[in-house]
């Protein structure tokens, strides 16, 4: 009976780890700017957005899947489908229903299933997802990447990972083709699908190079214009992983009028001609006769170019061009490398267009989602502009690189929001780093944000360098809460607070405050690490690691003194790129003092063993506190809201938005597996065991009764905690899938 007991009793506590602060993600804070409610507030932002429709819940409305190249990042939203109105409401449980995807995304429906699958690309050519949702169920298996014959046999369908290609029915046949530059040249191919010709059905992806220069124009290198009637010097290649071969008999040659198929000849390479550099391509009807005309868009312009069609879609020939596309309304003018969506966005069954930027760290990163509406009384098309900041004017947005930090600004005991930048994109090419502030007018219980501005303090008019991120404590001794921000390059700088009719206003007190340096992309926090009464400091940085500054002057006169430079043993360095852009933030919470740190891939790590442990290393508590598509750069700002013990989350991303995470007693962040789909055995062991799963396994923490992490590695087949004392364990696997397995195991 006693060991019976014991067994409950080790079982009950093992639950309770389960039940440790945890964050959920979360849209239930109303923010309001000039007095109206955000629609979505915490979706995140966008800087280079890509639109796809597709059915997310299985009500029969097309939804909206957006993927941001900044980041690869996934936002989905469901579509409430009122009549004429763009009513899309955020949806982050969808988002890891999609598996990573990089660089170009298009939902297409291959198969007509009337199920949108994925095509994505995929070191240089195209993944392809299948959906495989069963009702409301959403999920996608991974077929082969696509091939095309291009007379020799199947290759891959090379696309850029730069570029956007087109995909879509072209010859009205009932499948699926493709339109894309090549990988020489400046001519537009067309990819045949022949599933309807070889297996009378669409559900196959069977291509083979139909046209190597469709729509007979070549795209001009000095400028973004085209060149019309001019398939004079394209040739056609057989591209291998391992490398190129050309096919000899199908080079350069112009077209047969009456074929409209290229006549090759084997003289006729042209290897002078530029390297393809960049482009986005939309084919869509836009007078009604049912031929394609194209839109174009540049990497390295602000423009769109519509290509007229003269001829059937399959046998296209471009006539006109129009530089300034729409002329008749307001014309695309967005930096940069726009790219075209056409879709019905507003629920009044006809097709818009939406512009967005393509180009990653080069492009407007505010005002980027431009709205042309179709306005039409018939089946043509006439965009009007509706919006530049479509959807966007309903998120908290601040351009890129976001960093929301907890201030009372206004002394009501309330915490307000100020969410700093990297900056807003400019014309001349360079950011403008501001901080916007959000007020606090609900109360203690129930936060409600109102927008106050854009310019907290006119910091954007201090040509401070990019990225200023602040932070707030009293360092003078005069009751209120002075200012420092960190920028790019490393340094910070100090703002003394004058408070004056009930609000904070600050002024530049010290440029290059103590002459601190931290190399690059300085996020600093003040806090009182050693409890001594006056605010030390730490400072996040792009290599990786954290500055540990202690303050030994007094509470009304810092003199803050480097202790070392990678405060905890901390360094997230990441492997590949070198960089970690470390975001770090503290608080006094279940474990004494715990931190907190952003970093560039927007992994969030916790420590804690923090107090009188300055100088030692930290326990990592976790490195995945919340798992969903939170995007590059995260930064984490933590303090409870709402008054009910656990302490909340804002959590900053690149992509210039802001997320919401409550806190909870639960660790519902993470999509746990039952323990009976992992064999684990011998169990009970002497320490030695082996992990038996279908899937991929990653890395495994064990935890012990108290919920102290005693283990963590990869999460190899055989697995040994002989070094462990006896007793019981709480095990916690990551499957390459990112799923997380939970088991309890007994060591004897």
């Amino acid at each position: 009976m006693k060991k019976l007991l014991v067994i409950k009793f080790a079982l009950f506590l093992s639950f309770e780890i389960l039940a440790q602060q945890g964050f959920q993600q979360s849209q239930d804070i109303i923010v309001k700017k000039n007095g109206v409610e955000l629609v979505n507030p915490w979706a995140g932002g966008a800087n280079v957005p890509q639109f796809s429709p597709i059915d997310l819940n299985a009500d029969n409305i097309l939804d909206l899947m957006i993927f941001d190249k900044n980041g690869n990042q996934i936002n989905c939203f469901i579509n409430y489908g009122t009549e004429g109105i763009v009513d899309y409401h955020y949806a982050p449980e969808y988002n890891l229903k999609f598996p990573e995807l990089e660089d170009w995304v298009l939902l297409r429906d291959y198969n007509c299933d009337n199920k949108m699958d994925i095509l994505s690309s995929h070191k240089g050519g195209i993944r392809v997802y299948k959906n495989t949702s069963i009702e409301n169920e959403l999920s996608f298996e991974l077929l082969d990447t696509i091939k095309t014959n291009r007379g020799s046999g199947p290759t891959n369908l090379y696309v850029s990972s730069v570029d956007i290609p087109h995909i879509g029915d072209i010859d009205y046949d009932g499948d699926l083709d493709i339109l894309t530059f090549g990988i020489i040249g400046s001519h537009v191919e067309w990819h045949k699908n022949n599933s309807i010709e070889n297996f009378n059905t669409c559900d196959s992806l069977n291509f083979e190079l139909e046209d190597e220069c469709w729509g007979d124009f070549s795209e001009n290198f000095s400028d973004n214009s085209v060149t019309l009637y001019d398939c004079e010097d394209q040739f056609t290649a057989d591209y291998h992983s391992s490398g190129m071969q050309f096919n000899n008999s199908n080079f350069d040659a112009p077209k047969n009028k009456e074929t409209n198929k290229s006549e090759f000849t084997t003289n006729s390479l042209n290897f002078s001609e530029p390297k393809h550099s960049g482009s986005t391509l939309t084919a869509l009807d836009l007078n009604d006769d049912t031929y394609f005309e194209l839109l174009l868009g540049d990497i390295t312009f602000d423009n769109i170019v519509m290509l007229e069609n003269s001829a059937s879609s399959e046998n296209a020939l471009m006539i006109n061009q129009d530089t300034s596309f729409p002329n008749y309304s307001e014309s695309v003018n967005i930096s940069r490398f726009p790219a075209a969506y056409y879709f019905d966005f507003d629920n009044d069954s006809k097709k818009d267009l939406i512009i967005a930027p393509n180009g990653d760290n080069v492009s407007h990163n505010f005002e980027n989602i431009w709205f042309y509406k179709n306005q039409a009384a018939d089946e043509s098309v006439n965009l009007n502009l509706i919006a530049r900041n479509a959807l966007l004017d309903q998120m908290i947005e601040v351009g890129s690189g976001a960093h929301p930090v907890f201030f009372d600004y206004n002394n009501d005991s309330l915490m307000d929001i100020i969410i700093a930048n990297y900056g807003y994109y400019t014309e001349s090419g360079n950011y403008n780093s501001q901080l916007a502030l959000y007020k606090n007018v609900g109360d203690a219980s129930n936060p409600e944000f109102e927008w106050i501005t854009d310019d907290f303090s006119d910091l954007g008019t201090l040509n401070f360098e990019n990225n200023i991120i602040p932070t707030f404590g009293d360092l003078d001794g005069d009751g209120d809460q002075d200012m420092i921000v960190g920028d790019s390059n490393g340094n910070i700088h100090l703002l003394n607070n004058i408070y004056f009719n009930n609000t904070s206003n600050f002024y530049i007190n010290a440029i290059e405050y103590f002459d601190i340096d931290v190399g690059s992309f300085a996020s600093p926090f003040l806090i009182d690490l050693d409890r001594d009464g006056d605010l030390d400091l730490i400072i996040g940085s792009r290599q990786g690691q954290i500055f540990h500054y202690n303050n030994e002057g007094s509470p009304s006169e810092a003199n803050f003194v480097l202790v070392n430079e990678q405060f905890g043993n901390i360094n997230l360095t990441d492997s590949v790129y070198g960089t970690a852009y470390t975001t770090p933030t503290i608080i006094d919470g279940e474990y004494g003092y715990e931190l907190f740190v952003g970093t560039e891939k927007g992994t969030l790590f916790h420590y804690a063993n923090i107090d009188d442990n300055l100088n030692g290393s930290f326990e990592e508590i976790s490195d995945n506190i919340i798992l969903y598509s939170k995007g590059i750069r995260s930064a984490p700002a933590v303090f409870d809201l709402n008054n009910d013990g656990w302490n909340d989350m804002l959590l900053g991303i690149y992509t210039g938005g802001v997320h919401l995470l409550w806190g909870s007693n639960t660790d519902i962040s993470i999509p746990v597996i039952a323990s009976n789909q992992i064999k684990i055995y011998p169990n009970p062991s002497k320490g030695i065991i082996q992990l038996d799963h279908t899937e991929s396994l990653s890395n495994i923490e064990v935890y012990n009764v108290e919920g102290k992490l005693s283990f963590k590695g990869p999460a190899k087949k055989i697995i040994d905690l002989s070094h462990l004392e006896n007793g019981f364990y709480f095990l916690k696997i990551k499957t390459k899938t990112n799923k997380s397995l939970h088991a309890k195991i007994c060591i004897y």
